[in-house]
């Protein structure tokens, strides 16, 4: 049975920290069979990160090459050793334009960079003696080979912006997804069935054989059933193909022959066959 496993941090990362409450179910249960509640210390540091990252660098791939200008404003100091008594005009200094070309690889690298500090302090800070408690009850109440889903719940818009998926406690739980959330929400009151998917529909038209190894291609389509409906023709006359085409629609046309059929369906859709 799969695992909901809430993690709900109330507070902020730069300068109080958090509460933090955990609780686990089963997904289809209403009440949580366990919780605890731990903290989380602030951290400023992480903070200043997560902003460096997603203000700066992230932003610097926006543009992928640009030209940055800047002015290079002249010294008043040299204006005034001059000796002049008259007033300082525009005209009295050399305005000057920069050019600074901006590489995208750079940019790249350094967004790179920036995400790994990031998971990296995110990792140290979640190994925290305040959490512990939390972590090693997750290790001891979750299994590898179940699915888990983690939702993490904060009004915190720096750990909105972090990497969970990177936390290292899913490198034991590979099943485990994480998500976000706030801490109100209203749950719609009907839930959309996922739509069946359609399988494909396949015509599999297995001409002349002299020469060729139809009973393997035939087993190569045998093993889609799973996921496509296959419907075979064996040797067929020229109405068989023409009735397949009118009245059904394919997604796939599926062709081993010789040559008599290709030319039938070359006449039927107007499309050279190619082998």
């Amino acid at each position: 049975m799969s695992k909901l496993v809430e993690l709900r941090l109330d507070g902020d990362l730069k300068i109080k920290g958090f509460r933090a409450t955990l609780a686990i179910r089963d997904e289809a249960a209403c009440i949580a069979w366990e919780e605890i509640t731990e903290s989380l210390p602030a951290n400023p540091n992480l903070a200043a990160l997560v902003e460096k990252h997603w203000r700066q660098e992230y932003r610097s791939l926006a543009i992928p090459s640009r030209h940055k200008q800047e002015i290079v404003f002249p010294s008043l100091h040299s204006f005034l050793q001059s000796g002049t008594e008259k007033p300082a005009t525009f005209s009295d200094f050399a305005w000057r334009v920069k050019l600074v070309k901006t590489d995208i690889r750079s940019s790249v690298k350094k967004c790179q960079e920036s995400a790994e500090q990031v998971t990296l302090a995110m990792n140290a800070w979640l190994k925290s003696p305040e959490f512990r408690e939390i972590d090693t009850r997750l290790r001891e109440r979750l299994n590898v080979d179940e699915d888990i889903r983690v939702l993490i719940r904060t009004e915190d818009w720096h750990l909105q912006a972090l990497p969970w998926q990177l936390w290292d406690l899913f490198k034991s739980f590979p099943q485990a997804e994480p998500s976000l959330s706030q801490f109100n929400f209203t749950r719609p009151e009907f839930l959309p069935k996922p739509a069946r998917k359609r399988q494909v529909k396949i015509l599999a038209i297995l001409g002349d054989s002299h020469g060729i190894n139809v009973a393997e291609d035939r087993k190569v389509l045998d093993n889609l059933s799973s996921t496509a409906e296959v419907t075979f023709l064996v040797e067929p006359q020229r109405q068989e193909i023409t009735d397949e085409l009118w009245e059904k629609s394919w997604d796939i046309i599926f062709l081993r022959d010789t040559g008599k059929q290709r030319v039938i369906l070359e006449k039927f859709i107007s499309i050279p066959m190619t082998v």
